[in-house]
This record gives C-alpha cells, sequence and structure tokens, in this order.
C-alpha cells in the first residue's frame, strides 16, 4: 500500500513469512524532522507464551516488513524474536542513535541515516568514516605496503607502530616517487651493464688492429 493511516495500521494483526500469527503493531516510530515512519512496535501479547516471549514490544525496522491490505507481514521467523532488542511497553527505550545502531545491527540492514541522500547536511563525520581501515607497520617492507594499498583500493593508508598508534601516512605518490626512482636507478645500471659489454667487444681487437699496422708499416720500408 502506498498511503496507510498510522491508526489503520495500530491494531493490524502482524504474520511471520511462515504464516504464523506474531502479534500486532502497537503503534510506529518515525522521524520527527523527516517525518518518516521507520520502525513499527511490535507488540506479542499472548501469542508468543509457548515460546517463552512475554508481552513485550519489539521496534521492528519497516526494511523488515511488508504492509498488505489487512496484514501486516515480518519479513522472518517469529523464532528471531527470541534474540531480538525489546522492552516493556511501560518502560520505553531512548530512540537515540546508539539504540537505533543496536537494532539496525540485529535485523542486518544499513541505518537510515547512513543511507544516500539522508540529510546530508546534517550528517556526521562519524556517520560516514570507515572503521575497519587497513593499516601498515611503519618496519613493513615497501612491497607490502604496496599490496596493502592495493587491497585498501585507496589512495593511503595509515601507518602506525607496534601498539597500533597512528605515526604518518604512505600514500601512492611516495610509492610511485621510489619506484620511479628505482627504475631510473635499474635504467641507469642497464646502460653501464651495455657500455661495459662493448668495451669488451671492442678491446680484443686493438691487439690485431696494432699488429696489422706494424706489418704494413714493415713492409713499406722493403719496397
Amino acid at each position: 500500500m502506498a498511503v496507510l493511516s498510522v491508526e489503520r495500521l495500530k491494531g493490524m494483526d502482524v504474520y511471520d513469512r511462515e504464516g504464523q500469527r506474531v502479534g500486532n503493531i502497537r503503534d510506529v516510530v518515525l522521524d520527527a524532522q523527516e517525518g518518516c515512519v521507520h520502525y513499527a512496535l511490535v507488540g506479542t501479547g499472548g501469542v508468543l507464551s509457548a515460546l517463552g516471549i512475554e508481552d513485550k514490544l519489539f521496534a521492528v525496522p519497516c526494511d523488515r516488513i511488508t504492509i498488505g491490505e489487512d496484514r501486516v507481514r515480518l519479513e522472518a521467523s517469529r523464532d528471531i524474536l527470541k534474540e531480538a532488542p525489546s522492552f516493556s511497553p511501560y518502560q520505553p527505550p531512548q530512540f537515540n542513535r546508539e539504540y537505533e545502531r543496536k537494532l539496525c545491527d540485529f535485523w542486518q540492514i544499513t541505518p537510515y541515516w547512513e543511507q544516500p541522500g539522508y540529510r546530508v547536511q546534517e550528517r556526521r563525520v562519524g556517520d560516514l568514516m570507515t572503521r575497519d581501515v587497513a593499516a601498515v607497520h611503519a618496519d613493513a617492507l615497501i612491497g607490502e605496503a604496496a599490496e596493502i594499498l592495493a587491497r585498501a583500493g585507496g589512495m593511503a593508508v595509515p601507518v602506525v607502530d607496534e601498539q597500533g598508534r597512528y605515526l604518518g601516512l604512505i600514500t601512492a605518490q611516495n610509492l610511485a616517487e621510489v619506484t620511479l626512482g628505482q627504475g631510473k636507478i635499474t635504467e641507469r645500471r642497464h646502460e653501464e651493464a651495455r657500455s661495459q659489454v662493448e668495451e669488451e667487444r671492442i678491446r680484443p681487437k686493438a691487439p690485431e688492429i696494432a699488429s696489422e699496422r706494424e706489418e704494413w708499416e714493415g713492409r713499406s720500408k722493403a719496397a
């Protein structure tokens, strides 16, 4: 359904993907600034008492439910609610970033505030930063640093000490300069080797030329 009032949604029965009833929609949680509903509060009541689940509320991300004409489908088995974050109807949690990230991690979805286009100007650097950062130790070989940089797919990787403390950066430009310099050294060495070979090729002919010259001069005098 494209448009649905909250009043109509509240009270709708919720079924899991196997068709088993889970509970009903008690309420929704929306973003006050955006006006978007992000979570449906599913109450289990006595429906899941056989599974040992008391009357609790579960904040289920809207990405994990499908709303039909007269019912809501939970895109998971109801058994997942045994481990899902829940709370008492009389003690609701504070829906801050910490709690919402906990929900998103459990339901394995990207938090809505990290999705493309969401209030970009108000987003924090901490929401965008890469947490699993590849790093290279200061005593690593240049070849190892090049491999790590290539795997990271970036232009630089941090350099750390044995305790993992940040020391600086090794960049693609640093590696290019070293490689270019090594290439020039190698080219110069090749040129020197070629010159040496050429000298060795010419040198043996010098005595032969001198001998031929002496023989020619001797013939000239005899004549």
